[in-house]
C-alpha cells in the first residue's frame, strides 16, 4: 500500500532531474548471458523472474532501484529498531542488497531504497535524493536550489507515508472498537438520514 506511492514519487523526482526511468525491470534480462528479455529463469544467472522497482541510467550507469517500506512496530523489526536509531531501515536495505546481489556478468548496479512507515529514509534513499537535487539544481539556471528540490521530494514522501498510515489506521479502527468495548454495533454500509434505519443499540 505504501510501496507504490514511494516508488512513483521517486520516479517523478528522477524525471524532474532529467533522468528517464522504467518500472519493474526484469533482473535476469540485465545480464550479458541473457539471450532474451522475457526469460523467467536464466540458466547462467539463476536470478529467476526477480524484478526491481525502477530502472534508470544515472551518470551513464544502468541502475536498478528497489523500494522497501518497513514498520518498526512489527515483531520482526522491533528489536533492531530499539537497539539503534535507523537500525531497522538499514537492515532492510542490507537484506535487499543480499537478495538482489549483483551477479558476475551483470551490467547494472543495484541500490535499495528503504524507508520506515514513520518517515525515516535509509542511507541510500537520502543519497539518491541528494544526487537528484544537485543534478536538478545544476540544470535549473538558478531557478531553485538543491535544498529546495530535496525539501520538496522529502515532503512528498512524508505526506505519502502519512496518508497511507492513516488509511491503515482507519481500516483497523473498527477492529479496535470491536475488541475494546461491549455491545459492538457496526456502521451502516449505506448511510441514512432516517431514524430507525440504524441497528438496535
Amino acid at each position: 500500500m505504501r510501496h507504490d506511492p514511494m516508488r512513483d514519487i521517486t520516479r517523478s523526482a528522477m524525471r524532474r532531474a532529467g533522468i528517464a526511468s522504467s518500472v519493474e525491470p526484469q533482473v535476469a534480462a540485465l545480464h550479458r548471458e541473457a539471450q532474451w528479455a522475457d526469460t523467467t529463469r536464466h540458466p547462467c544467472t539463476g536470478v529467476g523472474d526477480s524484478r526491481g522497482d525502477i530502472l534508470a541510467v544515472v551518470d551513464s550507469v544502468q541502475t536498478v532501484y528497489d523500494v522497501v517500506v518497513i514498520h518498526t512496530g512489527c515483531a520482526s523489526h522491533r528489536k533492531v529498531a530499539a537497539e539503534s536509531v535507523g537500525g531497522a531501515v538499514e537492515r532492510a536495505a542490507r537484506h535487499k542488497v543480499t537478495t538482489y546481489a549483483r551477479r558476475e556478468g551483470a551490467f547494472y548496479e543495484f541500490v535499495p531504497l528503504a524507508a520506515e512507515t514513520h518517515g525515516r529514509l535509509g542511507r541510500e534513499f537520502m543519497q539518491l535524493i541528494n544526487a537528484l537535487g544537485a543534478r536538478a539544481a545544476g540544470s535549473s539556471r538558478g531557478q531553485f536550489t538543491k535544498q529546495t528540490f530535496i525539501n520538496g521530494v522529502c515532503r512528498e514522501l512524508s505526506v505519502a507515508l502519512c496518508v497511507y498510515n492513516a488509511m491503515v489506521e482507519n481500516a483497523v479502527a473498527g477492529f479496535y472498537a470491536r475488541a475494546a468495548g461491549d455491545s459492538f454495533v457496526e456502521g451502516l454500509a449505506s448511510p441514512s438520514a432516517e431514524v430507525g434505519d440504524e441497528a438496535s443499540l
